[in-house]
């Protein structure tokens, strides 16, 4: 798992399959965007923004559901 990302590998119980790969979907969509940070802070501030506020939802997500021991 690349460094600040989750390992989301075992589904909680109190999360439904839809959801999971939803979220799954999210995480995975970041590391990919990740590789392209210093281009997008550079020359677009805006979706660099987007991607911070998109990150910090996914986290609450995360640790609604996975406990905040994993967001430590």
């Amino acid at each position: 798992m690349p460094k600040g990302f989750y390992d989301l590998s075992e589904r909680p119980k109190t999360l439904n399959k839809r959801l999971y790969l939803k979220i799954l979907g999210a995480q995975k969509f970041l590391i990919e965007q990740n590789e392209h940070l210093g281009y997008l802070r550079e020359f677009e501030p805006v979706q660099y923004e987007d991607l911070k506020e998109f990150a910090a939802r996914l986290q609450m997500i995360i640790s609604q559901y996975w406990g905040e021991e994993i967001c430590t």
